[in-house]
């Protein structure tokens, strides 16, 4: 599992990347611990908690997105008249 710092870092595409990856490891654990073959019940819950810091990040950059101006584009000469 990367570090709150490492995903803060990445890219939205990356991030989401990431999410899928954390999807598949925690189906795999639940599946694991439902099935009798793993006991490390806890490991359900650090995959949950990983997986919603993932998606605040998501969000957060989405929101910085959406709330950063974007540069005026110039009139030229042409335009105005």
């Amino acid at each position: 599992m990367k570090t709150l710092e490492e995903l803060r870092k990445m890219e939205l595409k990356a991030l989401f990347a990431e999410l899928a990856e954390e999807d598949k490891a925690h189906f795999k654990v639940k599946y694991e611990v439902a099935s009798g073959q793993a006991r490390n019940i806890h490991d359900i819950k650090k995959h949950k908690k990983q997986r919603a810091r993932i998606k605040t990040i998501i969000t957060e950059k989405q929101i910085m997105e959406v709330n950063t101006p974007k540069p005026e584009k110039k009139e030229s000469k042409e335009d105005s008249k």
